[in-house]
C-alpha cells in the first residue's frame, strides 16, 4: 500500500495547485479542507487515495506548501494495520498493536 507522508516539521499541507487538480479529476475539495478538515479516519483513507498518490507524483514539490511540508509517498506491506503518527508535524507510519490502560 502507498501511502503520503509529511517528511519534515511543519505539517501535511497539499498546495493550491494540487486541490485544483483533484478537482479536475472528480473531487470537491479546497486545499484548506485537505489541510485540516479531514479527522483521522478520513485522513488514512486520503493518505492512500490513488488520485492523491498520482498528484503528488505528477506535480512534485508543487503539490505540497514548501514552507511547511516536504510529501513522500512511501511503501506499507498491504497486511500491515497501521497508523500514521508524528512529531512537531514530521509523520511516520506505525504498525497497530494492543494498548490496555
Amino acid at each position: 500500500m502507498r501511502v503520503v507522508l509529511n517528511k519534515c516539521h511543519g505539517g501535511f499541507e497539499i498546495s493550491e495547485r494540487c486541490a485544483e487538480f483533484l478537482r479536475v479529476h472528480g473531487w470537491d475539495v479546497t486545499a484548506n479542507e485537505v489541510n485540516y478538515e479531514y479527522d483521522l479516519d478520513d485522513q488514512k483513507y486520503l493518505r492512500t487515495h490513488p488520485m492523491l498518490i498520482r498528484a503528488i507524483e505528477e506535480l512534485g514539490k508543487s503539490a505540497w506548501n514548501e514552507d511547511v511540508s516536504d510529501l513522500k509517498i512511501i511503501e506499507v506491506p498491504n497486511e500491515v494495520n497501521w497508523h500514521i503518527e508524528d512529531y512537531d508535524g514530521e509523520e511516520w507510519v506505525a504498525e497497530d498493536h494492543r494498548t490496555w490502560s
